[in-house]
């Protein structure tokens, strides 16, 4: 069963499953690089992406 969560993305760390909302896929963290106003996450799909660190991410965990 998937129980799906949140958390700011100055938090998210490498494992974390993100659930995307705009195609409903989901990408596993990689990596991430912090500056005060810019969190940049890779995926381990190759994809990255950029927040800022109190953006709420979706998170997918399966239980």
């Amino acid at each position: 069963m998937n129980s799906i969560t949140a958390k700011e993305a100055w938090d998210l760390e490498p494992g974390d499953v993100i659930r995307c909302q705009e195609d409903n896929c989901t990408r596993q963290v990689k990596s991430t690089f912090k500056t005060d106003d810019q969190v940049h996450v890779d995926y381990t799909d190759g994809f990255g992406e950029s927040y800022s660190p109190s953006d709420e991410v979706g998170l997918d965990t399966f239980n």
